[in-house]
This record gives C-alpha cells, sequence and structure tokens, in this order.
C-alpha cells in the first residue's frame, strides 16, 4: 500500500511555507551556504514538492541534488516532472539496517522536511544519515512532533468495529511525547555519532485555512487503514473517521475572513553535523 503522488498536492500549500521560513532562518547555523560543488540529499522527497521549493537557496554551482523514498509512486512522480538536470532520485528506505554503497560518505548536505513523522526508528534515521554525510556533511531535519494520522488511528482502534483494523496503533505514541523531548532528541543524536548544532521546539506553528473540511480531507487522504475496510463499511468508517478528525481543528470565529479553521502543528528543529 502507498500514498499517491496526487495526495501531495493537498498538503503541498501549507508546508513549503514553513520550510523555506525555517531554511533561512537556520542558515547561519550552517556551513554550506559558503561551499561549492554540494552533493545534496533530500530524505523522504516524496513527489519533490518540497524539494523544488527550496532548491533555489543552494549554491548554484551545486554537483547533484538525490531525493531518496521508499515508494515507487512517489519518485516516479517527481522523476516526470521539469526540474534542474542534476536532480535525481534514488529508492531507499532511511530506516534499513544497510544503505547502498554508493551512498556512503557522499554527501555535504542532507535535509529532510516533514518525514520522520512517518517512521518509527528515529535513531537508525540518524545512523544512516551519518554514514551518507562526508566528514564535513552537516544536516537539517524538520519534523512535526505528532503524527495526527497516527492519533486518528489510535482513537479508531477504540471503536469495538475498526478494533481489528487498526490494533497496530493501539498503543501508538509520538517517539518525543515526553516530559524533555529536546533532551530525548539530542541523546539519541549524540549516540548516532552527531554533533548538534541546534534543537529547538517550535509550538507555535498553525496551519490556517477556510473550512474544516479542507483538513479533514488531508487527513483522509494520509489514511491507509481505509484500504483494509470491507466496501460494505466504508461509509460507516469514514463517518467515524471524519467526526474524529475534526477533534484536532479548532475554527477560530474572531479570525481573519477566510482563515477560521486552524490546525496545531507543532514541530521540531534540528541542525547538526559530522562529529
Amino acid at each position: 500500500m502507498s500514498w499517491s503522488p496526487g495526495i501531495y498536492s493537498l498538503s503541498a500549500k501549507y508546508h513549503p511555507k514553513y520550510v523555506l521560513k525555517l531554511f533561512k532562518q537556520y542558515s547561519d547555523s550552517f556551513g554550506w551556504f559558503k561551499r561549492s560543488n554540494m552533493k545534496i540529499l533530500d530524505i523522504g522527497v516524496g513527489p519533490g514538492h518540497v524539494l523544488l521549493q527550496v532548491e533555489p537557496l543552494f549554491p548554484r554551482d551545486y554537483t547533484e541534488i538525490i531525493g531518496i523514498d521508499k515508494d515507487v509512486a512517489m519518485l516516479n512522480y517527481l522523476n516526470s516532472v521539469t526540474k534542474d538536470p542534476r536532480i535525481s532520485s534514488q529508492l531507499m528506505d532511511i530506516e534499513a539496517e544497510k544503505i547502498p554503497g554508493n551512498m556512503e560518505g557522499r554527501f555535504d548536505f542532507a535535509f529532510s522536511s516533514y518525514c520522520l513523522s512517518h517512521l518509527t526508528n528515529i535513531r537508525q534515521t540518524f545512523i544512516n544519515t551519518k554514514k551518507m554525510l562526508n566528514r564535513n556533511g552537516e544536516l537539517f531535519f524538520i519534523w512535526c512532533r505528532k503524527s495526527q494520522i497516527n492519533d486518528i488511528h489510535k482513537a479508531m482502534s477504540k471503536i469495538a468495529k475498526w478494533a481489528p483494523y487498526t490494533t497496530d496503533y493501539k498503543n501508538w505514541r509520538p517517539y518525543f511525547d515526553n516530559e524533555d523531548p529536546k533532551g530525548t532528541l539530542e541523546k539519541e543524536v549524540t549516540q548516532a555519532g552527531l554533533t548538534v548544532l541546534r534543537a529547538e521546539l517550535l509550538d507555535d506553528i498553525v496551519f490556517e485555512d477556510a473550512e474544516p473540511q479542507i483538513f479533514i480531507d488531508l487527513f483522509a487522504a494520509f489514511d491507509l487503514v481505509s484500504l483494509r475496510i470491507p466496501k460494505a463499511d466504508l461509509p460507516k468508517y469514514k463517518e467515524d473517521f471524519n467526526k474524529i478528525a475534526a477533534s484536532f481543528i479548532f475554527t477560530d470565529e474572531n479570525a481573519e475572513i477566510g482563515l477560521k479553521a486552524k490546525f496545531p502543528f507543532p514541530s521540531i528543529v534540528l541542525a547538526a553535523k559530522q562529529s
């Protein structure tokens, strides 16, 4: 099972704005802005929406950008769009025990934008990223502290009718959902052999849109559990799913016209380098 690249057209209107802002805001943490002939890695590139937004920020003499993802459909979409010929893709699972030999020690800079929220083995992700960086390599990761779709599925697992389809979410808990998420993050990074440059929690990020249904549709677009549901039960499943999804959204009646539906998106920003 996989997500369709078209799904990301729903979320692409939100992420790039914040990713661009954070790239610029944290640029003084890095040395790569001053480097020549850079080799760049995008982890969890998806269909490339965010990559193509941030690509103009990189030094124009960069050598290559490789986007990796474990979803073939995503990479096929990326390969089909118009882009700089120095941008390519490679099928790869960042959580795998081993990485391809051609990727070891290759990159000056690795980044990931809102991909890690979907992963379960964060430590292996850091270890593999370290292996792919050269001796002066740096990384910049941005991801949501929570996985709302997993939270929705956890709530669905408490409904008897849907429990058999959502058992793997019954005990779901976000990896950094503890009393010291920043300390937990820094420990994981250090144990992977990387040096933390900056690590910050951004709890004030909020996506805004005109109607709550926009966000409900976005959650539904990422709902792979629905593929397991018998066709006859889908209407009821979607009704329950939408009701729970709506509980993650709040409406501000005093907001500017057109921006009344708000969806909190607390994030983590990590800048690190080879030790």
